[in-house]
């Protein structure tokens, strides 16, 4: 099924499918998806990646993304 991402979202998705299987920091996050010079929070990260799940639960895929407690995001495929 088809799930309507904004540009943010997208780019989120994206970075995660780009790094299948590690861990990325928040920070890391921020520089890929957002300007490094923006002077942003990693909780915007926590904001994106909250939305993220809830459209990824739409088409049964949000099991693919984990939070790894005190260092950031993991995306895998594997992760069933």
């Amino acid at each position: 099924s088809t799930v309507p991402l904004k540009n943010k979202e997208f780019s989120l998705l994206q970075y995660f499918f780009m790094n299948d299987g590690k861990i990325l920091s928040r920070s890391d996050i921020l520089e890929y998806v957002w300007d490094r010079n923006a002077s942003l929070t990693t909780n915007t990260v926590d904001v994106h990646v909250s939305r993220l799940r809830k459209k990824l639960e739409l088409c049964d895929a949000d099991h693919y993304l984990r939070t790894v407690p005190c260092v950031g995001y993991l995306w895998s495929c594997d992760a069933m």
